[in-house]
């Protein structure tokens, strides 16, 4: 089932690349938190379908900002709390209730991943990791993601990728390895898998790095794994039965099951009665029943797994 009139209710409908979703988490209240430039911070409520722009309010000052701040990335730590990036107002994070924004950390906050101990880490668009000085493949942070063995993946946009583990940093770069590890070194999304497995979406396809082997996979349009080699996001969710991993694409979602390495290609509906507003695909996020929300370009969809691919992709 695709609502697009949630997508209308946001005012994410048809309005165009200006407005489409930087970041998008579920949490476990019931809440999709939506962040973009244009509309700054959404919370919508999955059971009574309310909306609410959510204003941040400075920790410094205690005053309500009026003016809309820009959203650049979101994420849901292990304790529920929600953690913001912001456009040149630094990191926020929300509880169940209150909403706080600290303008401590400048620049923007691109990149937000928490260690095994709880301490969360932030990427900056032009200022690298905070509280990291070591060397790095770009300044510009555009994914981080930490694997089982304790190792921060820094990802950028154009200068490939960092592992940072124990203090010592190894950079993977298609354009300075001889290694050849990396197949594209802008680098869109990271995440990990059950088993460790760290995923990569690049411009130029998709990777997975296995720790235990030490070896890069590669899925592209070339080996046939893929349809289009512009991946744009990634979404695996750790607690879901089915090993399932969701790749946003320049054209449509694919499903991959990472236990039989099946995968479904989508452009609308598995009935093919409803398509995405757009097939390109910028964010994706799963919500505390299932659905799969699915930001693109040109507004929001939302997929009830369990009743359009009978449970295949639950």
């Amino acid at each position: 089932i695709w609502d697009t009139s949630i997508s209308e209710q946001l005012g994410l409908t048809n309005v165009g690349i200006d407005r489409n979703s930087n970041g998008m988490a579920g949490d476990r209240n019931g809440n999709i938190w939506i962040g973009s430039d244009q509309m700054g911070l959404l919370r919508y409520d999955i059971n009574t379908h309310e909306v609410e722009p959510v204003q941040p309010i400075n920790m410094n000052d205690r005053q309500i900002r009026h003016e809309t701040v820009s959203i650049q990335s979101l994420y849901v730590d292990d304790t529920g709390l929600l953690w913001i990036g912001t456009e040149k107002s630094g990191i926020a994070y929300s509880g169940q209730y209150i909403y706080r924004f600290a303008s401590l950390l400048n620049g923007d906050i691109t990149a937000i991943a928490q260690a095994d101990s709880g301490k969360i880490w932030y990427g900056t668009s032009d200022n690298g990791v905070v509280d990291y000085n070591g060397p790095l493949a770009s300044r510009k942070v555009s994914a981080m993601a930490f694997t089982p063995d304790g190792s921060l993946w820094v990802g950028s946009k154009r200068n490939g990728l960092t592992r940072i583990q124990n203090g010592n940093a190894t950079i993977y770069s298609l354009a300075k390895d001889s290694m050849k590890t990396l197949i594209d070194d802008h680098i869109n999304a990271l995440c990990v898998d059950k088993i460790g497995n760290l995923w990569i979406a690049t411009n130029g396809g998709l990777q997975v790095y296995n720790p235990r082997m030490n070896s890069f996979s590669s899925y592209t349009r070339e080996n046939g794994k893929l349809n289009t080699n512009n991946v744009t996001c990634l979404n695996y969710n750790m607690d879901s039965k089915k090993n399932n991993l969701y790749i946003g694409t320049s054209e449509g979602l694919v499903v991959l099951n990472l236990s039989n390495t099946e995968k479904k290609v989508l452009t609308g509906n598995v009935s093919h009665t409803k398509q995405f507003t757009n097939n390109y695909i910028t964010q994706i996020a799963k919500d505390s029943r299932g659905l799969i929300w699915i930001g693109t370009r040109e507004g929001l969809n939302v997929l009830d797994s369990n009743e359009s691919l009978n449970n295949d992709i639950a």
